[in-house]
């Protein structure tokens, strides 16, 4: 659900509103977000731990980075660098001809979808260690049979 409000909102903003795609992700992310960290905490996680608070800030702090950093690189690296290989894509697969978008909707959506599969696995991961850690008895190591 917040990837695709995330496309969503990016979409409208660049395409429909022509904001500067970096200052559009931003967006389109921080909205994504809260969404993210509810759906994550009780459901992905299943954490029910009262500490919210302290969750959140972990969980903004770590997506803040994957948001400016992470995927901003991602965004540019194939946006700017790889822009050739995408106009290549589109229209060696004729996508002009069958899918209704521009090349700029094209190469946006692609570069946007490259952030975000490697800006998952870097989440997922630090969302598990850090942000929704369980913190049981039953998980820490004994040490009385050492």
């Amino acid at each position: 659900f917040n990837t695709l409000l995330d496309f969503g909102i990016l979409n409208i903003l660049v395409l429909g509103l022509n904001t500067n795609k970096f200052i559009a992700n931003i967006v389109s992310v921080t909205c994504a977000m809260l969404a993210s960290f509810a759906l994550n905490k009780y459901f992905v996680f299943s954490n029910r731990e009262k500490q919210a608070a302290n969750q959140f800030v972990k969980f903004v702090l770590i997506t803040g980075f994957s948001v400016l950093f992470v995927q901003n690189i991602i965004i540019y690296i194939v946006g700017n660098r790889l822009i050739a290989e995408v106009n290549w894509i589109y229209h060696f697969l004729q996508l002009e001809s069958w899918l209704p978008i521009s090349i700029k909707a094209f190469s946006l959506n692609i570069a946007k979808l490259s952030s975000v599969v490697v800006s998952l696995a870097f989440n997922f991961t630090m969302y598990n260690k850090y942000v929704f850690a369980q913190t049981l008895a039953n998980e820490q190591p004994s040490t009385e049979n050492l």
